[in-house]
């Protein structure tokens, strides 16, 4: 292999690798949006979701996954 095949072998590697990493990042960013979505909608049933602010709602997501109840809901989903 000559040099310069050597070089293009290298680049498409690193290529492929920024391909990769970029559609993962795609793929992480729908689903957090998807899930943002979700979370909004259950919000929505009980009160408007836009008149709570980021801390508010971060609070909501702890109280909520951290009662011993939903603990062990999600400790059996997870089997």
């Amino acid at each position: 292999m000559t040099e310069l095949e050597q070089l293009q072998a290298k680049h498409r590697e690193e290529a492929a690798r920024r391909r990769a990493k970029l559609k993962e990042r795609k793929q992480r960013a729908h689903r957090l949006i998807e899930r943002g979505a979700i979370l909004e909608s259950a919000i929505n049933e009980v009160c408007p979701a836009d008149k709570l602010s980021n801390e508010q709602i971060q609070q909501l997501v702890f109280y909520a996954i951290l009662a011993p109840t939903t603990i062990a809901y999600i400790s059996e989903m997870g089997r």
